[in-house]
């Protein structure tokens, strides 16, 4: 090429052009996001025959993600699936459910996430169960896997798949029980069989009144409480009828006494009065016939003791006057 006699191709401009069209295309080529899938966490340790959970687990900072898809593989022969969680995923609608197979050690997954879709780090789409069945290390790798972007055309913007490691350690063993010893066996002694005589039937216990058994129904029905408010109650119904008696005792005593005294007054006249008659008759025979010295000592007898009989009668029935006052 030339320019007013000069060679642009023989010139420093033969370089400068391909630089100036490399920044132009650089400058105007259209943006590229990224976003990621790994295994997390990218590496655990597990004991033999237990079991241990990772996540599959979504990041992209620059365009949000609105679908996603991917197969995680394992050797079999070190881990067997147990289960698959979606409760804490960021997939909001399974294309198709999760699912393993342990016999060629792959779990698949496909789900779309929601609009607006998910910008971040470290989201789960899946959590999955491994137990371990023997020792070793074994690797966890994620394949045919796929990031769409929510930007109307399903870009694709996976640009990263992690995988991640197991280590199966052997089993702790747990402790042997200590042996237990044998107790010693005692020898049963059978007692030889002996003549007893049969003890006397004792009486039927005594059984509570019909009123006495509702008394004790209601104590229990109506509590501590209302049992001890009863029993104050009775306690000093019984002291009123004690002062009451106390009160009125001597009264009645005396009147009684009263009583006393005039039965015995009137029996001791009516005695009196046969004996006196008896005597009577005794004197009337005395006219025709003399007394005997025993009628004699009869009649001054009883003479005498029907009057010390009154007297001390009276005696007596004052001095109880006097103690009640």
């Amino acid at each position: 090429m030339y320019i007013q006699g000069k060679n642009l191709f023989n010139s420093p401009a033969r370089v400068f052009f391909p630089v100036l069209f490399l920044l132009f295309f650089l400058t105007c080529a259209p943006f590229t996001f990224a976003a990621t899938l790994r295994v997390s966490p990218s590496s655990v340790q597990v004991e033999e025959g237990k079991t241990v959970s990772i996540n599959i687990s979504l990041s992209s900072s620059d365009q949000s993600v609105n679908a996603v898809s991917g197969v995680l593989t394992y050797d079999p022969s070190y881990l067997e699936v147990t289960s698959l969680s979606k409760s804490s995923s960021v997939v909001g609608l399974w294309v198709r459910e999760p699912s393993y197979s342990n016999s060629s050690g792959t779990v698949s997954y496909e789900g779309v996430i929601l609009n607006p879709g998910y910008t971040g780090s470290g989201a789960t789409v899946l959590a999955v169960r491994f137990r371990a069945l023997k020792q070793g290390t074994t690797a966890l790798q994620l394949s045919s896997s796929q990031a769409l972007a929510n930007d109307g055309s399903g870009t694709d913007i996976l640009t990263g798949l992690s995988g991640g490691t197991v280590t199966i350690t052997k089993a702790t063993a747990s402790p042997a029980p200590k042996p237990t010893q044998p107790k010693p066996s005692i020898p049963v002694v059978t007692p030889l069989p002996t003549t007893t005589q049969a003890a006397p039937l004792l009486p039927p216990a005594p059984q509570c009144s019909t009123w006495q058994s509702d008394l004790v129904a209601l104590l229990a029905a109506a509590g501590y409480g209302f049992a001890i408010t009863l029993l104050l109650l009775i306690i000093a119904a019984l002291l009123g009828y004690l002062m009451y008696q106390r009160a009125n005792w001597k009264p009645r005593a005396r009147k009684e006494l009263r009583h006393l005294d005039t039965t015995v007054s009137r029996a001791l006249l009516l005695l009196r009065d046969d004996v006196e008659r008896f005597v009577e008759d005794i004197h009337k025979e005395s006219s025709k016939r003399k007394l005997t010295l025993i009628e004699t000592d009869f009649i001054k007898t009883t003479k005498k003791n029907l009057a010390e009989a009154s007297e001390i009668i009276k005696k007596e029935i004052d001095e109880v006057e006097d103690i009640l006052g």
